[in-house]
């Protein structure tokens, strides 16, 4: 799965990434929400500047993770401006240039993964940074993981420590999961 991502080019990415957003901007959550956290896509990611950029422009709270390699955890900082209120951060992948944003006040949390299950569950980079930002959150709180159809499998073992997600969007699929999170 590695392999297949790290061989995807910047053209083939952002085009696999067009029928990925437009699940996400049709999704009725998203389309209802005033507030939004959106990872900023890295290298071979679903793609989401543009994301960022149509969510800023429709009047949405815009929020994007900073990383905090110490605790390994993840803060949020506003976007008002795509070009102006990111900058390169630890790991090469812009973050906001300020945090303090509370993840109570978010509507909607827009995440990205390695891969994916039919259950929810996502593997991430293997530090856990996302799992500790999505762990506390309510049942009221939607989080949404952007895939590659080659992203998703049937299964994947799962740690005591991983979140799953409520919805799983690909260039094909919109999976709706209830996650443990969830039932809670």
């Amino acid at each position: 799965m590695g392999a297949i991502r790290a061989s995807l080019d910047e053209d083939e990415i952002r085009r696999r990434s067009v029928p990925v957003s437009e699940r996400l901007l049709s999704l009725p959550e998203y389309a209802a929400s005033r507030s939004v956290m959106i990872y900023v896509s890295k290298k071979n990611e679903v793609y989401t500047h543009d994301l960022i950029r149509k969510a800023i422009a429709d009047g949405k709270r815009v929020a994007a993770p900073l990383a905090l390699p110490a605790t390994r955890s993840l803060e949020l900082g506003p976007i008002g401006d795509f070009d102006t209120d990111l900058r390169p951060g630890r790991y090469g992948v812009l973050e906001p240039v300020s945090a303090g944003l509370d993840p109570s006040d978010i509507e909607v949390f827009v995440v990205p993964g390695a891969a994916f299950d039919c259950h929810g569950n996502r593997l991430g980079s293997g530090w856990g940074y996302f799992d500790k930002l999505l762990l506390p959150l309510s049942r009221r709180q939607l989080t949404v993981a952007l895939a590659f159809d080659f992203q998703v499998v049937e299964d994947l073992e799962k740690e005591d420590h991983d979140v799953a997600v409520d919805v799983i969007l690909s260039e094909t699929r919109t999976i709706r999961v209830c996650s443990e999170r969830r039932k809670q």
